[in-house]
């Protein structure tokens, strides 16, 4: 089996640095995206490239958000078992109740 090499590729080594680093405020995090991105620009980097090279950190800041079918599933979700149940007679809900039981117990007498 060859030996693997143990120097770590840029990603990697960027991970680390990334997961040794203290917890910052995102305004933290901007502001030094912010510096980063002047000094580039001053050092002579194209502004695309500097915006390619920044960019992944900037959207590692911002929340993603969430997906409006799921958000519409949830509030369809948390009304349903109520509004079913104050649909149903007395009776309806005790026979769903025991057939639960008996599927719950292993039980098959009536």
């Amino acid at each position: 089996m060859p030996k693997r090499s143990s120097t770590l590729d840029e990603n990697e080594a960027t991970a680390e640095v990334v997961d040794q680093a203290p917890a910052e405020s995102p305004l933290d995090r901007f502001t030094a995206i912010i510096e980063d991105a002047r000094d580039l620009l001053a050092s002579g980097e194209a502004p695309t490239d500097v915006a390619a090279r920044l960019w992944p950190r900037v959207l590692a800041i911002v929340p993603k958000p969430e997906n409006p079918a799921v958000q519409l599933g949830r509030k369809g979700g948390k009304k349903g078992g109520k509004a079913r149940a104050e649909k149903l007679s007395a009776e309806r809900r005790s026979e769903i109740a025991r057939k639960a039981a008996r599927a719950r117990w292993g039980k098959q007498s009536e």
